[in-house]
């Protein structure tokens, strides 16, 4: 049996390997979004930043997962996300972004919290947009803890969401589960499913960090997180074999919530009692998540019952063929990427030493600079990158507040960068119209 929970776990490393974000790609999502970041601000006078946020960022991406942005307009508050706001801005984003070249498949999705996706022709990634969605900022940095917090999480996260995508349970859209919602019920396992915990609970251990009026502008990767070390010595293949059976047979979905706030569970009757702007009671059904900021169900999309059961089977199956089998490829396999991003351009990629370990802050036309030593990069895809906003990179001139304009980034010496890229990497300030400059409905 031994010998069998060792083969299991050389499985999940192996697809951890094959699947994992690498840092080539991790750079090239950072460009993105600095070129998506100078189009936007040269065609504003709000004092604007660009997060990028999710797995991208907080070490549980793949080569093929897209880039969550969020892009926040300072003057208008956290709660000014609704649709009221976040429609006309992300429109305007729309028209400005498609003057990029390189930006196709774009399209405006009207969902309660609306997204801009859109498509880097020449790599290949896809890229969600949303506005002054704040929640996003503060879960990423919460996740990224987590992923620190035990070697055995990254593994395990990403086997779970590789298995549910193949198995199709990873979609919203089909009233299945997200990836997010996937992250949180395998920390939820490690913190209460298995004896003894893997994982603590982070909003105890640092309560005024993880609370949800946090602000934003003073969150980072990379933090000194809490002295924890678990008595859990389990291997990845019987912690991923017991996610599957506690899904399967013993969590209470009729009666429970997922809390990693709590680290553990609260009654669905709580949840839904809990007075929250975008709390809302309908949502509470049949698999139970909440999302420790917001308090919302961030598996509400599994309103359907039929679409519940076919969860809830594949769980069962999954546990009962890798049972019998004694192997993850049983339930998993271990194919490549469906494509690489990397693909397209060739053997030469840019090494970034300026733009990965320095980061710039602009508001109100300022330019700070944010020298922690802790937002260098790490390439090994298990933690890269720091909280990824404001410009990036080695500034001209950077004395000059006044100027927009002044704010050029330069690449370091002997870098090739892309051509059809390295020109965007500048404020592209021919492409300025004051037709395509922002306004928004009266505050």
């Amino acid at each position: 049996m031994c010998q069998t929970m060792d083969r299991i776990s050389y499985e999940i490393k192996d697809l951890v390997e094959t699947h994992r974000q690498s840092c080539e790609v991790f750079k090239r999502k950072k460009m993105l979004r600095q070129i998506i970041y100078n189009m936007l601000r040269m065609h504003t006078e709000f004092p604007i930043d660009l997060y990028m946020v999710g797995s991208s960022l907080n070490g549980l991406g793949t080569n093929n997962s897209d880039i969550d942005l969020c892009l926040v307009v300072d003057s208008i508050g956290e709660k000014m996300c609704h649709l009221r706001y976040a429609i006309p801005v992300l429109k305007w984003a729309e028209r400005i972004l498609s003057r990029l070249p390189f930006v196709k498949n774009t399209k405006l999705i009207l969902a309660k919290v609306p997204i801009l996706k859109f498509t880097d022709s020449e790599s290949g990634i896809e890229i969600d947009l949303n506005f002054n969605n704040i929640v996003g900022i503060r879960n990423t940095q919460l996740i990224e803890f987590y992923n620190r917090m035990d070697k055995r999480v990254q593994p395990l996260v990403l086997t779970a969401k590789t298995w549910a995508r193949q198995n199709g349970i990873n979609n919203a859209r089909n009233k299945t589960i997200s990836s997010y919602t996937i992250v949180l019920m395998v920390i939820h396992y490690l913190q209460c499913g298995c004896d003894p915990p893997v994982l603590p609970c982070l909003n105890k251990l640092m309560p005024d960090k993880f609370h949800p009026d946090s602000d934003i502008t003073q969150l980072s990767l990379f933090e000194e997180i809490p002295e924890w070390q678990s008595n859990n010595k389990d291997s990845l293949s019987r912690l991923f074999i017991g996610f599957l059976d506690y899904f399967s047979y013993k969590f209470d979905y009729g009666n429970n919530a997922i809390c990693i706030r709590t680290g553990g569970t609260i009654p669905k009757s709580k949840a839904r009692e809990h007075v929250a702007p975008k709390n809302n009671p309908k949502h509470w059904n049949y698999i139970c998540v909440e999302e420790p900021f917001d308090r919302t169900n961030t598996a509400k999309s599994v309103y359907d019952e039929e679409a519940f059961n076919h969860i809830l089977d594949v769980f069962r199956q999954s546990y009962a063929k890798i049972m019998k089998t004694q192997t993850l490829s049983s339930i998993i396999l271990n194919e490549p990427p469906s494509f690489s991003p990397m693909s397209s351009y060739g053997p030469t990629l840019p090494t970034f030493t300026t733009f990965d370990d320095r980061f710039f802050k602009v508001k109100h036309g300022n330019c700070n600079s944010s020298s922690n030593s802790s937002t260098t990069s790490s390439c090994n895809g298990s933690t890269v990158g720091g909280m990824v906003s404001g410009h990036s990179g080695s500034i001209n001139n950077p004395q000059n507040h006044n100027n927009p304009s002044e704010y050029i980034y330069h690449p370091p010496n002997k870098v090739h960068i892309h051509d059809h890229y390295s020109h965007y990497l500048v404020y592209p300030q021919h492409t300025y119209s004051s037709k395509l400059l922002l306004n928004l409905p009266p505050f």
